[in-house]
């Protein structure tokens, strides 16, 4: 059965794309993305192509913030990317006959998070106008669904959790597929009931729903 490998992966500004080769070789990876990549492209496309026997070329991502390198039988194309932070790729490419969509999100680190708006999301928030998740998540889905003008639907859908232990929001990412009829779960996030920050990645991308 036909099958592809992907890699998602905070390299955290390395430069040795040594490792990176070796999980290409090691795993038969024919998609990698990158967040927070200090890799050269040019070197690391060439080293990639000849140590793993495929003829891997980077593909164009909207920002800065994200690296994305793929094998030519994968083909991907950008049809949405977040131009105000770069943190935010959709991707759409053919495989087995059938036209499959990838989402890419790199959320900023928490490890300097505190319960003040002015610490959490610094480039994307102005503090006298706190955004919540839920409208952040919104805008992006309104601004999908008029970038796919209909081949695409995106919407966000909120379900308080009810668990003594840790009572929580979460925030469900969805796109359906128009022409395909098909409904993925792009990501989930989550946040306390009673704030509405710092928000937690809860599940990864991609899962059917």
């Amino acid at each position: 059965m036909n099958k592809l490998s992907f890699l998602f992966w905070n390299s955290r500004h390395l430069e040795d794309h040594e490792i990176l080769v070796e999980l290409a070789i090691k795993h038969s990876l024919d998609v990698i993305c990158l967040a927070e990549s200090g890799f050269d492209p040019v070197s690391t496309t060439d080293a990639l192509s000849m140590r793993t026997g495929k003829q891997f070329s980077m593909c164009p991502v909207t920002g800065k913030k994200l690296q994305l390198f793929a094998c030519p039988n994968v083909g991907l194309k950008e049809v949405y990317g977040a131009v105000d932070n770069g943190r935010i790729s959709v991707q759409e490419f053919t495989f087995s006959n059938e036209k499959h969509l990838l989402g890419i999100v790199h959320f900023p680190s928490k490890v300097n998070w505190s319960n003040s708006a002015a610490d959490l999301w610094p480039s994307d928030l102005v503090p006298q106008e706190l955004v919540t998740p839920f409208e952040i998540m919104s805008a992006q889905a309104t601004a999908l669904n008029s970038r796919m003008k209909g081949l695409v639907s995106a919407e966000v859908k909120s379900l308080a959790v009810d668990d003594n232990a840790d009572p929580r929001l979460l925030l469900r990412f969805e796109i359906f597929s128009i022409p395909q009829t098909r409904r993925v779960k792009l990501f989930e996030a989550a946040h306390r009931l009673d704030f509405s920050y710092p928000v937690v990645l809860h599940d990864t991308i991609g899962s059917i729903v």
